[in-house]
């Protein structure tokens, strides 16, 4: 496990990929450490995350994780010295 700060986190979102592709095939198998679904950038450094996410769960998930970050965000800007 590994912890970021909420401030540090840019560009969450879903990584994009081809489904077609033999790459992904081969990245979203089982036997491979791989098949991420999301991402973002923690002080310039990539991030993945979801591996094993369907498509509604990623959605789903990705849909929690801004609703809290913007939760959060705005609980910051009230409880900070000005």
């Amino acid at each position: 496990a590994e912890h970021y700060f909420v401030d540090n986190i840019q560009r969450l979102g879903r990584l994009q990929h081809d489904p077609t592709s033999w790459k992904w095939q081969l990245n979203n198998s089982d036997w491979v450490i791989g098949g991420e679904q999301l991402g973002f950038e923690h002080l310039g450094r990539k991030v993945i995350f979801g591996k094993g996410l369907s498509d509604p769960e990623a959605k789903a998930l990705l849909r929690l994780l801004e609703q809290e970050f913007s939760r959060w965000r705005r609980e910051q800007m009230v409880t900070s010295p000005r």
